[in-house]
């Protein structure tokens, strides 16, 4: 009889432990299934983020920052090819208005407060996705060449070659929207001199890297928009 009761006690007690076991495995399972989502649902939220900051910054680029370049592209080539003309096409003011454009800077930054954000907390791991990674990493470095030719610009206004030559010649008499009483001929040694010509050379190329930069930028970014938005969807 004890023996009987020994194997009953036996087999209670080992579907006792396996039925913890199953409780302890779904318990888990569940656990894991809440973990998944919370991660899925921070993965979505930081990807609608960084969608609202690429778009944003797709739109300034777009709208604001490539036309605003061309223009300076535009106005610079219009004005070279007045002044190289031996007799006067327009009047001097006009040329100065248009000379304007070498002394412009133009200062961008993309939005990356999301992306930024997500790096130093390491959420951006979240995303797991390679090209997409790559895609951000390229954003950087063409970034950092824009950067470049932004602070050159800006560092040969202010303590240049751009600097150098507003010391020798008055900056209002080679560009600006005031009136002056400059003549053409005067006009045309003022730019033909060499600090001149190096100087509104070496603006133009500036512009010019810029512009290209910025267009490369465009494109990355709308690369990034769309890995962003086949995430949402998956």
């Amino acid at each position: 009889m004890s023996e009987k009761k020994t194997g009953k006690y036996f087999k209670y007690a080992i579907g006792e432990i396996i039925l913890v076991v199953i409780g302890i495995l779904i318990a888990l399972s569940i656990n894991n299934w809440n973990e998944d989502r919370k991660i899925e649902n921070s993965k979505q939220v930081l990807i609608a983020s960084l969608i609202e900051d690429f778009e944003y910054t797709s739109v300034d680029i777009n709208n604001d920052e490539l036309p605003y370049l061309k223009s300076l592209l535009d106005n610079i080539k219009k004005f070279q090819e007045l002044t190289k003309s031996k007799s006067q096409l327009v009047s001097v003011d006009s040329l100065r208005v248009l000379a304007i454009a070498y002394s412009r800077v133009n200062y961008f930054n993309p939005n990356l407060t999301t992306y930024n954000e997500a790096v130093s907390s390491g959420k951006i791991g979240l995303l797991k996705n390679k090209e997409l990674m790559n895609q951000f990493s390229r954003l950087m470095q063409y970034q950092k060449v824009y950067n470049r030719a932004e602070d050159q610009s800006i560092s040969s206004y202010y303590n240049g070659a751009f600097w150098e030559l507003r010391k020798t010649i008055e900056p209002e008499l080679l560009y600006g929207n005031t009136k002056s009483n400059v003549t053409y001929e005067d006009y045309q040694k003022m730019i033909n001199s060499k600090l001149t010509v190096a100087t509104f050379k070496n603006h133009q190329s500036l512009n010019r890297e810029m512009h290209n930069t910025l267009r490369k930028i465009s494109e990355i970014i709308d690369k990034i928009l769309e890995l962003l938005k086949e995430l949402q969807k998956a």
